[in-house]
């Protein structure tokens, strides 16, 4: 039951991981680029 429950904790943190790393990116780009640039 533990293992059950870690192996889906890591897979769902994975998958959030792998959502938010593009959004922040994104994010990120679009409030850098109006003070890098105007």
């Amino acid at each position: 039951m533990i293992v059950w429950l870690n192996g889906a904790f890591g897979a769902g943190r994975t998958t959030v991981s792998a959502e938010l790393c593009p959004a922040l990116t994104e994010l990120g780009g679009l409030v850098a680029r109006p003070g890098l640039r105007p």
